[in-house]
């Protein structure tokens, strides 16, 4: 199903609203900040349901043949302690400490903020950004135009974020190249990119609370330099594909390795 352009703004238009809207009432209410967050996360969900029910009458079995039909490699599970892993040398070039790392990864809770953000946080998001939206655009534009346009869109979602933490921008552009590849190979798709997307953010936050400010920014803008240099290579590698003329669902995924 080729989609007009009015509906892709809509649904983008949706997201965003829904997000501001529900985040600005939860805190209004007083809500605890944990769920203000999921509030915040949920508009791109939200967004495509609503297209979803217009466009198919059923969202069913969209979410079941993005989330099920194609099972990921088991060996995709190991995006989530390599991307863990990268925060210990991001950490240790930031100034920080081995104990600082082990410490917070010895305890309950950064697990329990891991499972948060995969389950909860990035799919909330990715079921918008990269269920949805991304098969979308693919089939308008080359998979490096709807990269860059993903990922503009994503992190202008971000809103006031961008002004204290100019680099979440930048991190979510380059993440959206590697996931765009992702939701397009049967051996990740959407589930590789909710493990990548989460496992990156906990990453991030799960050091905040055990160093100081200065030292948990410089971490994060590291492994976003990561995440820069992965989609560069990646690119380069399959610049063939990326650059490639847009495609039907049935073609538009690129070749395995």
């Amino acid at each position: 199903m080729r989609h007009s352009t009015r509906a892709i703004i809509a649904f983008v238009g949706i997201a965003l609203l829904a997000s501001h809207a529900l985040a600005f009432a939860l805190m209004a209410a007083g809500a605890n900040p944990w769920w203000v967050q999921a509030g915040a996360v949920s508009g791109p969900t939200i967004a495509a349901l609503i297209a979803l029910r217009i466009e198919r009458g059923n969202a069913r079995e969209f979410l079941a043949e993005q989330l099920f039909a194609h099972m990921p490699n088991w060996r995709l599970l190991a995006i989530v302690p390599l991307v863990v892993a990268l925060s210990f040398p991001a950490l240790m070039l930031a100034g920080g400490h081995a104990a600082d790392f082990l410490g917070t990864w010895g305890t309950p809770s950064a697990y329990g903020l891991l499972a948060l953000n995969i389950f909860v946080v990035a799919l909330l998001e990715e079921i918008g950004w990269r269920g949805y939206l991304t098969p979308c655009l693919l089939r308008r534009m080359s998979p490096f135009v709807v990269s860059l346009v993903v990922g503009l869109v994503w992190a202008l979602w971000h809103g006031p974020k961008l002004f204290s933490l100019p680099m979440l921008g930048v991190v979510a552009i380059a993440l959206s190249f590697t996931m765009t590849f992702l939701v397009a190979t049967r051996k990740a798709g959407l589930i590789g990119c909710i493990m990548l997307h989460g496992s990156f953010n906990a990453a991030v936050m799960a050091l905040e609370n055990a160093v100081e400010f200065e030292t948990a920014l410089t971490t994060f803008n590291i492994m976003a330099g990561g995440m820069v240099l992965l989609a560069i290579a990646l690119v380069a590698l399959r610049r063939e594909w990326f650059f490639g003329k847009p495609a039907s669902q049935e073609t538009a995924r690129p070749a395995s390795p």
